[in-house]
């Protein structure tokens, strides 16, 4: 089986650089509008926008558990939240609720079947020009992320 660290699928860097976390996990002005129209209060608002940020840059919604620290505190910084403040993404009920505003907001195809089939097709394209199994992942993961689909959690 090939290693998840030698295929191009996405996932966090150790440490951020300053220079990521201003280009990737800044919230733009459509990204606060998103979030006020959908969450209510500041820990709401604030667990909301760290889950799109995070799926924006990932194309996958990971365990809240594994996002550095450093994104939540630049995010925190930029939306202008206490210290204090704990984001709400803590219970699978609204974690459900996030996922599935994202998914709308962005435009997201998340139905499993469907993103097999593609992902099947693109590797198997692949698979007539390329045979590592690095290769055939990141053509599959490249034709989910041009067709909106949801990547699978690693």
């Amino acid at each position: 089986m090939t290693s998840i660290e030698r295929t191009a699928y996405p996932r966090f860097r150790r440490a951020p650089t300053v220079r990521e976390l201003r280009e990737i996990y800044t919230p733009t002005l459509t990204d606060v509008a998103f979030v006020a129209t959908t969450a209510r209060g500041p820990a709401q608002k604030f667990g909301l926008m760290i889950l799109l940020k995070v799926y924006q840059r990932l194309g996958y919604f990971p365990k809240p558990e594994t996002i550095p620290g450093a994104i939540i505190g630049h995010i925190r910084a930029t939306m202008k939240f206490e210290a204090s403040l704990v984001p709400d993404i803590a219970s699978n009920h609204t974690l459900y609720r996030y996922h599935a505003a994202i998914r709308t907001h962005l435009e997201i195809q998340s139905e499993g079947k469907h993103i097999r089939h593609i992902a099947a097709q693109a590797m198997h394209k692949a698979a007539q020009v390329m045979e590592t199994p690095a290769d055939l992942i990141n053509a599959a993961t490249e034709m989910l992320v041009k067709e909106h689909c949801e990547l699978p959690a690693s």
